[in-house]
């Protein structure tokens, strides 16, 4: 899936707008009290104030050549989370895809996935600019019925 805009809330948006432009180093493209935007790949990803938590889990998705080039790349910047397994990467076999996890400066849960079965492919030097985009989104409610019909 290809998210070509995505809008997030958080009660940590300095520390949100911090870890994205000074650790990872996207390009901020748009700014002010109350929200900041910035440019993944294909992405518009916004983050706006609020006075609440809220916690999200996303994925960003690099080329599948590049996945452990872009496991170094974070490694470098921050703590990659174990998963289940107590291992760094997570293999998802019936995706034919494998990712690895960390969180970003509102604790939102943020994953490196490549899935093996898409053609993109790069030669570059990892880096922000190698990320695709936003790929997933967690939607979790307690209204599954309900929110299947509307989706």
């Amino acid at each position: 899936m290809k998210i070509r805009e995505l809008q997030l809330y958080t009660n940590e948006l300095e520390k949100t707008k911090s870890f994205y432009t000074t650790i990872l180093a996207f390009e901020l493209i748009e700014e002010n009290e109350n929200q900041f935007s910035l440019q993944v790949g294909w992405t518009r990803l916004t983050f706006i104030k609020s006075n609440e938590e809220h916690i999200y889990h996303f994925s960003f998705l690099v080329c599948k050549n590049q996945f452990e080039k872009a496991f170094n790349w974070i490694q470098n910047k921050t703590k990659i989370l174990n998963t289940d397994a107590d291992q760094h990467i997570a293999n998802f076999e019936n995706w034919n895809a494998q990712s690895f996890y960390f969180y970003d400066g509102a604790r939102n849960l943020a994953e490196m996935i490549t899935h093996y079965n898409l053609a993109y492919e790069n030669d570059v030097e990892f880096d922000q600019h190698s990320i695709l985009g936003i790929s997933e989104i967690g939607l979790p409610t307690t209204y599954i019925e309900a929110t299947n019909h509307i989706l």
